[in-house]
């Protein structure tokens, strides 16, 4: 048994690789709470290494093919496709609430890893740890460094109101005494019901307030159309 297993150690040892270093990549996104963890990420790197490993074997196989041969071997066949077929995992991990958008770290991690599995697959190990190393700078310190600086937010409102007279008119100047960075204003009437429905989107320059703002123009909005308001959430 052990015969069997020793043509194939370097092969062994480059899957194990690819588990360990995806694994580290996928533990600091458990960490995170992210869908994709640790088991996704050493899938992801080590079927990669397995993919090339594949396309490395074919093309010694049938490498001795001379080019008039009917048969024709491309090595990088295999990796084109993998680096295709990776989108389609990565596009899972991305989900958009309202307008904010989540995954788009992991999906990348995702895609990295598939990379990293690629490399090892074709022996390039110091790249290979190499990246995965930086991955985890930029997931871990970086990701520190980004509470240094502000970010720009945006707070979306949605609010239903009952229609009357200049409702309309006196909400547009409700906004404009508070000289809100106004990026969006949508509004549609229903005759019928006679509601009103308006959205708007703020950019705030401060993300880290962005919860206390947003509640602070929803108590706002609430004492002044009290007899009108029907309903109005914040994303």
């Amino acid at each position: 048994m052990i015969n069997e297993i020793l043509p194939y150690k370097e092969a062994i040892f480059k899957l194990c690789l690819s588990a360990v270093l995806g694994g580290l990549i996928g533990i600091e996104r458990d960490i995170r709470g992210r869908a994709a963890g640790l088991r996704t990420h050493i899938l992801v790197t080590v079927g990669a290494t397995l993919f090339m490993l594949i396309s490395v074997e074919i093309y010694n196989s049938y490498s001795s093919f001379m080019a008039s041969s009917v048969l024709r071997i491309d090595p990088g066949r295999i990796a084109a496709q993998i680096i295709t077929g990776i989108g389609f995992i990565g596009a899972g991990a991305i989900i958009r609430s309202g307008i904010d958008i989540r995954g788009l770290t992991t999906a990348g991690c995702i895609w990295l890893c598939a990379g990293i599995g690629m490399a090892v697959g074709i022996s390039y190990y110091i790249p290979a740890v190499v990246t995965t190393f930086i991955a985890l700078f930029s997931l871990v310190l970086l990701n520190k460094l980004e509470l240094l600086y502000f970010k720009d937010a945006y707070v979306k409102l949605e609010i239903t109101l009952k229609d009357s007279g200049k409702l309309l008119e006196n909400f547009k100047e409700f906004l404009k005494h508070r000289n809100l960075d106004l990026r969006v204003f949508k509004f549609r009437r229903d005759y019928d019901e006679k509601i009103l429905e308006i959205i708007i989107l703020v950019k705030l320059k401060y993300r880290s307030k962005r919860n206390y703002f947003s509640k602070k123009l929803i108590s706002e909005i609430e004492k002044n159309f009290s007899a009108n308001l029907k309903s109005i959430a914040w994303k």
